[in-house]
């Protein structure tokens, strides 16, 4: 694509990155894949008997723990260990319970799967439920509808800082062992200098796969100056803001290019963007203290303003490729997921216009509860001429 176009710049899925990361950090430390084992037989063990579940069952009424089931790691979806790991450490006691049921009664899967849910094990579930959790917020954020390159920075920031002072420490502090890791720890009285190296290890790792999967582009860095939130309140700071950054964002698309012969000229004229620039900081100062966000700035300014698109043409370029930059798929990647519940197996006729149809109802239309069932009905019967009347409050369904 850059042969037509040597403009276009790529940028990774962000949701695609952090998933990708989190299989590097697995990959780094050797025990995480003993422990993925070890969950898996699990899940194995409790689901492929009506007898076992049950008894399962019964022991999380004995030791009043919630009524969940061991769950199955995903390998396409590497947080999937998150929801894995959520619910066994809330039923770890009734698992051991039941397993241990199992081997008084001579069952030597069972001895063998009680034997490896050792000490080891179960610290290690405490832990990677604080730090799934940790890392489930920032995907839940990576998956919303729309997140600016302002925002993402501080999101990654907080959660490397946050995996370091619980799992890491530094020169000032050392580690604090999150919340459901402490409790145990509290509960067990164990010490740090007894906890396996596996914490340590893994949460290095990881702060560390972030890092290399999530590089600062300086070009796409670069756009956060038209974020309204970013002007600094001082007038002396405003002068000297963004102007190293407009000088990247110039070079790179204020400069003619050539490909295979062709010659590709500049969007924009990078002398004028300068001294656009030097005037548009000044007039984002007023939407900066209206609390205007990224997005809704520039649809009000477009929408309300057609002299700043005349005015400032080289800015305005600049701020449209900044609004479109696509920093994660996982909206179309949800579509396709609707897509496999709509048309199932009991479904496999249905035809691509009903298909079509169905995902637009459930995708855009309203939930449930605003839903004017009484509108669309009359929509949908005054279609067409129909063989049967309207349905009104007297009539006896």
């Amino acid at each position: 694509m850059k042969k037509h176009n040597p403009f276009i710049t790529a940028n990774h899925c962000v949701a695609h990155r952090l998933h990708l990361a989190g299989s590097d950090a697995s990959n780094d430390v050797p025990y995480f894949k003993k422990y993925e084992k070890i969950l898996r037989s699990l899940y194995a063990y409790f689901t492929r008997s009506s007898r076992r579940a049950n008894l399962l069952k019964q022991m999380q009424d004995i030791n009043n723990e919630p009524e969940l089931t061991i769950l199955n790691l995903c390998d396409t979806r590497w947080l999937s260990l998150s929801n894995a790991v959520g619910n066994l450490y809330r039923i770890i006691d009734s698992v051991l319970a039941a397993l241990d049921e199992d081997v008084q009664n001579g069952d030597k899967t069972a001895q063998a799967l009680l034997e490896q849910m050792d000490n080891e094990f179960i610290t290690a579930t405490m832990f990677l439920a604080d730090l799934t959790f940790i890392l489930k917020k920032l995907i839940n954020i990576f998956q919303s509808d729309y997140i600016t390159i302002t925002h993402l920075q501080p999101h990654l920031d907080t959660t490397i800082n946050t995996i370091t002072s619980y799992f890491i420490g530094n020169n000032d502090s050392a580690a604090t062992y999150g919340n459901i890791l402490q409790n145990y720890i509290a509960k067990e009285n164990i010490s740090s200098e007894e906890l396996p190296s596996f914490i340590y290890d893994y949460s290095l790792a990881m702060v560390t796969s972030i890092k290399n999967r999530f590089p600062n582009s300086s070009l796409h860095f670069a756009f956060r100056i038209f974020d309204p939130e970013e002007l600094p309140t001082n007038n002396a700071q405003l002068s000297q803001y963004g102007n190293q950054d407009i000088e990247k964002l110039g070079e790179f698309y204020g400069k003619e290019r050539m490909v295979s012969r062709e010659k590709f000229s500049p969007l924009i004229d990078k002398d004028e963007l300068k001294k656009e620039w030097g005037l548009v900081k000044f007039y984002l100062q007023s939407y900066k203290i209206q609390e205007f966000k990224f997005r809704e700035c520039w649809k009000h300014v477009f929408d309300t303003d057609p002299t700043f698109i005349t005015n400032f043409p080289n800015v305005v370029k600049l701020i449209q490729i900044g609004l479109i930059i696509p920093l994660s798929n996982a909206n179309v990647e949800r579509i396709f997921s609707q897509q496999k519940l709509l048309k199932n197996k009991l479904r496999n006729k249905m035809s691509l216009e009903s298909l079509h149809r169905f995902l637009m109802i459930l995708i855009n239309g309203p939930e449930l509860e605003e839903m004017d069932y009484e509108s669309a009905y009359e929509y949908w019967f005054n279609m067409k001429e129909r063989r049967f009347g309207k349905f009104n409050d007297n009539t006896n369904m």
